[in-house]
């Protein structure tokens, strides 16, 4: 980390892709819809089941494998547009300068 500044928020990025610290949350459908050739109808509980999205070998390359310079952009632990948490950025900052100290501070 030391030696290149964009891996603490690559670190950051990929241990919320990896263990997502939500792993399921319930919707309503608000009107029929189709979801990949699944029907559904209005009114529909949906369990979204992030924790396995985020591990998805059809979407990540090796997904079982914690790697800090993968670039997880589009993994979905902090949810993302209308319901996407509203503390992520500050989140990111925080966690981004307490790694980019430690590493600076200790040799790993």
């Amino acid at each position: 980390m030391k030696s290149d500044a964009s891996l603490p928020i690559w670190t950051f990025e990929e241990t919320l892709r990896y263990t997502s610290p939500i792993h399921t949350f319930c919707r309503t459908a608000s009107r029929d819809t189709d979801v990949g050739g699944v029907k559904i109808q209005e009114g529909t509980k949906i369990l979204c089941v992030l924790g396995s999205a985020n591990l998805d070998e059809d979407h990540w390359s090796e997904a079982d494998k914690f790697d800090i310079e993968r670039k997880p952009t589009d993994h979905l632990a902090l949810g993302v547009g209308f319901h996407g948490c509203v503390g992520q950025n500050v989140a990111r900052a925080e966690l981004a300068t307490v790694l980019s100290v430690i590493a600076e501070k200790w040799s790993l």
